[in-house]
């Protein structure tokens, strides 16, 4: 019969507990009457974030550490990233490898666990293309098998948008309406006119869009009048971003405040786009893109645009070519899209051998294909024209494009998530231009408008009045104009420079009694101190020329 029975329990290791049970009931020796049992020590941890929240711009990549205090081997354990429920995991490590199949449809390839550390209980999760949906906290989940905790880490999603932009937007009584617009922000922004002592001055009007994309839009305008500050910024940022960014309109001294007084308008507009696009580059060339192949789509190409076998040239030609009047195609102007499609990242391509007539840059998917089409961003396009080497920016209005030389290649660069569109010439690495789009989530294709015609006839007049005007364009560079003659200058000529670009015009008025016989006399067109009747012409002769090219058959 027993006669005692003791319990003695101590800790042998770290690793494992073991109870001692001695019974006490013959003279036997005391350690013949021990039985030893085993039971599984539980190792607990704590798994350590970073202890500040993780700020990534959107587009970019997000790296989320965690790792195990004590520091120890994770190889053997579940390793579980999740949001707000945890059987719906972000990333899931399990029995040695990645469980693809068990991410939600959101992270679907678009995150890797780097496992370079993992011995020592250390990984990292890396989340590609951040976008504004990402904003929020991860936890970082480890198990064993009998123990198991998780750390919270705060991501902040940037996003940082594109240079403000400044353009005129009209002429007001008393001022010149300024408009301030920047794409591409998130979260929301804060944008400010200052004058260049740093002052604020109140906006007119304040607007802010959130696109599909979750990225923000900003825009705010202003009245500038000639009592007023004439030196002004226009700045945006947001509160995790520091510092944001800024465009200056520099206004050098005020010509009139008269409503007549266009050409000061005009060339404050050149102004503005040239500091814009200033900042714009710099931009651009800290932000690298993918090169993409673009081969043009046959579907879309109007019936006179050639397209060769490999589908990288197109060719206006003067036969209509017999092709289905599909939906996707183009059939009045002579235009044509990329076959391929974008929706997200960052990507150019180049475009080499153009003719004297074109336009290129993008188009959103839902652009107009049938009837005529105006090449602006409110018809979903924005991009470059060239008409006989003048250069303007297929803006609302048009804003000419000053260009020392006529480029062989043009370089065409998209950063989709900040909704920006910039030209470059790759020969030299010169900026030709930089525009905010507004994309609203849409996918975006390479744009291509090509026209051949160089020379216009038809009527001009008014009502009752008869003749003929005949345009020949033709790049006239150093006409002095003493060269015409003052003596022998006809009642209606004027000599112009307007940026690169001089247009001779056969003048043909049919004035008096029923003359008609015309009696040619030269006019050279140009910039802002033309007379009135010169200065008038510009916009009807660049009318005339877009029209007949883009109206395709007419």
């Amino acid at each position: 019969m027993m006669q005692k029975s003791e319990f003695h329990i101590t800790q042998m290791s770290s690793c494992e507990r073991s109870a001692f049970i001695a019974y006490e009931n013959n003279p036997a020796p005391l350690w013949s009457n021990f039985l030893f049992v085993s039971v599984p020590l539980t190792v607990t941890f704590k798994v350590i974030g970073p202890d500040h929240p993780i700020t990534a711009s959107v587009g970019e990549d997000a790296l989320l550490p965690c790792h195990l205090s004590p520091s120890m081997s994770a190889q053997e354990m579940e390793v579980r990233w999740f949001r707000s429920k945890f059987s719906e995991p972000v990333h899931l490590y399990q029995n040695g490898k990645d469980q693809a199949d068990q991410q939600i449809p959101d992270y679907q390839g678009r995150t890797e666990l780097l496992k370079e550390g993992i011995v020592n209980g250390s990984v990292v999760l890396r989340i590609r293309n951040i976008s504004p949906s990402d904003y929020g906290q991860f936890n970082c989940f480890f198990r064993s098998r009998n123990f198991y905790e998780d750390a919270v880490l705060e991501l902040k999603v940037a996003g940082l948008g594109s240079t403000p932009r400044i353009a005129i937007d009209s002429y007001q009584s008393g001022g010149i309406h300024m408009v301030c617009e920047s794409a591409g922000w998130y979260p929301e922004p804060e944008m400010q006119w200052r004058d260049l002592r740093g002052q604020h001055l109140p906006s007119l009007t304040e607007k802010i869009t959130q696109h599909d994309n979750g990225l923000f839009e900003a825009q705010i305008s202003i009245i500038v009048t000639e009592t007023s500050s004439q030196d002004l910024s226009c700045s945006v940022r947001n509160s995790h971003l520091d510092p944001g960014k800024k465009s200056v309109v520099y206004i050098a001294g005020w010509c009139s405040s008269k409503p007549h007084s266009s050409v000061a308008v005009y060339i404050l507009l050149v102004v503005v786009a040239l500091l814009t696009f200033t900042a714009s580059y710099l931009f651009w060339k800290q932000h690298k893109a993918k090169e993409v192949k673009v081969t043009l789509d046959p579907e879309t190409a109007h019936p006179r645009l050639k397209l060769s076998d490999d589908k990288t040239t197109v060719t206006w030609e003067s036969k209509h070519q017999a092709l289905p009047d599909n939906p996707e195609r183009f059939d009045q102007v002579f235009c044509v899209l990329g076959s391929e499609g974008f929706s997200s990242g960052r990507i150019y391509w180049e475009v080499e051998g153009m003719g004297r007539i074109w336009a290129i840059g993008v188009a959103r998917e839902s652009v107009r294909r049938k009837g005529p089409i105006s090449f602006t961003p409110e018809e979903g396009i924005w991009g470059i024209e060239q008409s006989r080497n003048c250069y303007s920016l297929l803006t609302t209005p048009e804003c000419p494009l000053p260009m020392s030389e006529s480029p062989v290649k043009v370089r065409i660069y998209v950063h989709y998530e900040k909704e920006e569109v910039a030209f470059f010439n790759p020969d030299n690495a010169d900026r030709i231009a930089t525009l905010t789009a507004s994309f609203r989530g849409e996918k975006i294709f390479p744009f291509f408008w090509v026209c051949s015609h160089l020379t216009l006839r038809g009527n001009w007049g008014g009502e009752g009045e008869g003749g003929e005007l005949f345009l020949t364009l033709t790049h006239v560079t150093n006409i002095p104009a003493s060269s015409f003659g003052t003596d022998a200058e006809p009642q209606h000529s004027q000599l112009c420079h307007w940026q690169s670009l001089t247009v001779r015009v056969t003048h043909a008025l049919m004035v008096g009694s029923g003359d008609s016989s015309p009696s040619p006399s030269p006019l050279l067109l140009g910039s802002s101190d033309c007379l009135s009747h010169c200065r008038d012409l510009i916009p009807i002769l660049k009318d005339a020329l877009s029209q007949r090219c883009r109206g395709g058959t007419r």
